[in-house]
């Protein structure tokens, strides 16, 4: 309450995320009809890219966990450039999906696959390759790298050890890029897919931020 009154306007806009989050499920107490509350406040979640669920009393819960959600927002607050926009749109798309109906980890992994690939196309420049795998990795990005890292020990090592975990990553995800014949089920357990997101997701601030190299 400020000086004169409460300001609930100035909360909503000022409060840190763990009272927004809490007041929430403190409104919807205090709601009568409670079933528009949190159909409208699902919706908001949805929309604004929030890393968390309500169950049916809008108590809040990480979408995947703590360190998930923190992990995602510090790689779609990375995608700022407007060079990386499609990006940053497929990704945040993409980390919903466990939030959806219908939760697929193979379109989790899809979906960051798709992003950490966009990336890649936009930091190695036009027209040298139109998609992500081993030999674009150590054909255009290899190169880069080696600029990156020119005058640090052991140089060389550090290259090739950085290229050998991105390509190794590219063919654990291969399986789930690609439609199966005969109806087979092809979809990935949610937490091999949450272990691949975050692996493409730690690839995406590697590519961005040369300074972390």
């Amino acid at each position: 309450m400020g000086s004169y009154g409460w300001q609930h306007e100035r909360f909503w806009m000022e409060a840190d995320l763990g009272d927004f989050l809490s007041a929430i499920t403190l409104a919807y107490r205090m709601t009568h009809d409670t079933s528009p509350f949190l159909a409208i406040a699902r919706k908001i979640f949805r929309e604004e890219d929030l890393h968390y669920t309500l169950d049916d009393k809008a108590g809040v819960h990480y979408l995947v966990d703590e360190e998930f959600a923190s992990t995602a927002d510090a790689t779609i607050s990375g995608l700022g450039d407007p060079k990386f926009s499609v990006a940053r749109s497929v990704l945040e798309q993409a980390l919903n999906i466990p939030a959806g109906k219908a939760p697929s980890g193979k379109l989790l992994i899809r979906g960051v696959f798709e992003a950490v690939e966009s990336i890649f196309l936009v930091i190695i420049g036009p027209d040298k390759s139109n998609r992500l795998n081993k030999q674009a990795v150590e054909t255009h990005f290899k190169p880069i790298l080696v600029g990156r890292y020119a005058g640090m020990a052991d140089a060389e090592d550090k290259v090739n050890r950085v290229i050998e975990l991105i390509c190794s990553w590219i063919k654990a995800v291969h399986p789930y890029r690609h439609g199966t014949a005969d109806g087979q089920n092809h979809e990935a357990p949610m937490s091999e897919a949450i272990l691949l997101a975050s692996t493409g997701m730690a690839i995406m601030r590697h590519l961005i931020h040369p300074e972390s190299s």
